[in-house]
């Protein structure tokens, strides 16, 4: 048999009309095979009632005729001279596949004052666990993941790429804390790149797009230098890269 979601939700000004209903509805719901219910935010002038309940009704209108009941009749009469109307109530047929995640959805509010069900508590907890994970997948869907990565693969090409578009120059001495700055706030992520990794691509950046220019390849050397200074010869364990290291602290009058 299918299953109805059904909510009323009265105007705030009118609270008495919600404990009146509630009396001549939840017996009516009780009869039923299966049904939940939970009265959210009581207490609070935001208070309202969720209703999950199976029945024979084969669509939407079938269903409403339990409302064609005097009491009812009677009741919907009284709102012709209130602010709540007709369309302080919802209702609607629940698909096969979205049961769990309704039958969730009613049960979701941890802190609820009033609330009944003939369903398992297995079975409840079952769809409250299964609404909140649709919830979240939902929400993954609608969220973007515009971070840039940059690796050891693709670094040379994407700094490439961001300089030129931005017109930097790469004779400046401090380019490689200046694009790693901008970039960090334009999205790139660097956390993959270690220091020694980044200054590598620097200076090969620095001489590649400057092939005949020698200012560059001393600016190139000078950074060389500088990331020796910071770092120790002694932590170098390549011995071509100390050698090379010697050479360029001898043409630079560095004591070593």
């Amino acid at each position: 048999m299918p299953f109805y979601l059904f909510t009323f939700r009265p105007q705030i000004t009118e609270q008495d009309l919600f404990e009146n209903f509630l009396t001549i509805f939840i017996p009516e719901i009780k009869r039923l095979t299966k049904y939940s219910y939970s009265i959210e935010e009581d207490n609070t002038l935001q208070k309202h009632i969720h209703v999950v309940a199976e029945s024979k009704a084969k669509d939407l209108s079938a269903f409403k005729q339990i409302f064609n009941k005097k009491i009812f009749k009677d009741f919907k009469s009284t709102l012709k001279t209130k602010q709540t109307n007709e369309h302080g109530f919802d209702d609607q047929k629940i698909r096969e596949e979205d049961f769990l995640k309704v039958l969730g959805y009613v049960n979701k509010e941890t802190q609820c004052l009033r609330r009944e069900y003939n369903f398992t508590n297995e079975e409840i907890l079952q769809a409250v666990d299964y609404y909140y994970t649709s919830k979240h997948i939902d929400k993954s869907k609608h969220i973007s993941n515009d971070w840039t990565i940059l690796t050891t693969k693709n670094i040379h090409v994407i700094i490439e790429d961001y300089v030129k578009k931005h017109n930097i120059d790469y004779n400046d001495y401090l380019v490689e804390q200046t694009i790693k700055i901008a970039m960090i706030r334009d999205k790139y992520s660097f956390a993959s790149i270690s220091k020694k990794q980044l200054s590598t691509v620097f200076n090969e950046l620095i001489i590649a797009n400057n092939p005949t220019d020698t200012h560059c390849h001393h600016l190139a050397d000078e950074r060389i230098i500088h990331t020796y200074e910071a770092s120790h010869v002694t932590q170098l364990e390549n011995e071509h890269e100390i050698a090379r290291l010697r050479d360029l602290l001898k043409q630079h009058n560095v004591p070593f």
